[in-house]
C-alpha cells in the first residue's frame, strides 16, 4: 500500500486478493524471513548502544542521558541495518504491479523478484555499494526522533513504576 497509486491498487482488500492469486500464501511472506534477520542484530546493536551512551555521561541530565543514548543508538543501529532493509524492501515490492507500471521494473531490477542475492547483484551494479543507501536521510529523520520520543516516555513510565510514591526525576 505504501508504494501503491490511488485508486484500486491504493485498497487494502485489493492488495490481499492479489498477491494471494499471483503467489499463494508464501506471499504475504516475502522478505519475512530478511525482516527477522535484522531486527535481532538492531536490537542488539540498538540497546548496546543506548545503555553506553546514557552510562558514558554521568554527569549529565537524565533528560540529556535519554535523549543523547537514544538519538546516537538509533543512528547506530539504522546505519548498520540500512542496507538489509533496503534489500529486504526492494525483493519485497519486485513483483508489485504499481512498480511495473511505473516502469521501474526493467532491466535489472525486474530481476528483484529472483530473490535476495540477486537483489544485491542488481544494487551493486547499479549504484555500487552506495546504492545500499538510498534512501537513508529520510530514515533517519524518522527514527532519531521517534527513539528519543520512546525512551523518554519508556524512562518516564519506568521511573515511576519503580517509585510510585514521589515525583519521577523526569
Amino acid at each position: 500500500l505504501q508504494i501503491s497509486r490511488s485508486g484500486r491498487e491504493g485498497k487494502l482488500l485489493y492488495q490481499l486478493r492479489n498477491i494471494a492469486a499471483k503467489e499463494g500464501f508464501r506471499g504475504f511472506y516475502r522478505g519475512y524471513v530478511m525482516g527477522i534477520a535484522s531486527y535481532i542484530p538492531f536490537n542488539i546493536l540498538w540497546w548496546t548502544t543506548y545503555g553506553n551512551v546514557r552510562r558514558g555521561m554521568p554527569d549529565r541530565s537524565v533528560q540529556t542521558q535519554i535523549a543523547c543514548g537514544a538519538g546516537v543508538a538509533a543512528a547506530t543501529s539504522a546505519a548498520f541495518i540500512h542496507p538489509l532493509e533496503l534489500v529486504k524492501t526492494r525483493y519485497q515490492v519486485a513483483t508489485s504491479d504499481t512498480v511495473a507500471a511505473a516502469g521501474v521494473v526493467t532491466g535489472t531490477r525486474n530481476s528483484d523478484r529472483e530473490g535476495l542475492r540477486q537483489v544485491v547483484r542488481n544494487v551493486m551494479g547499479e549504484s555500487g555499494p552506495k546504492g545500499f543507501y538510498a534512501g537513508f536521510l529520510p530514515t533517519l529523520m524518522r527514527s532519531v526522533p521517534s527513539a528519543i520520543i520512546m525512551m523518554s516516555v519508556f524512562e518516564h513510565l519506568k521511573a515511576k513504576r519503580k517509585d510510585p510514591g514521589q515525583e519521577s526525576a523526569l
